[in-house]
């Protein structure tokens, strides 16, 4: 449970400061190889974008109503 809070908290700090979240995220990610970053780079990056499309789509549709 508590894994899923921070990888979650961790998506939505990278949405909202992505260009400071580098030395966090080295941080984070302290164990892994550069393979292993980049993975969990990409995925973060996509999770961010998904929310933030199903938020508009949300958003636009609770405007409309």
């Amino acid at each position: 449970m508590s894994s899923t809070f921070f990888n979650s908290f961790a998506v939505l700090f990278v949405a909202i400061d992505a260009a400071g979240i580098g030395p966090l995220f080295l941080l984070l990610t302290e164990g892994a190889t550069r393979e292993q970053r980049f993975k969990i780079a990409i995925k973060s990056s996509l999770i961010a974008f998904i929310v933030l499309i199903i938020l508009g789509l949300i958003e636009n549709y609770w405007c409309k109503a």
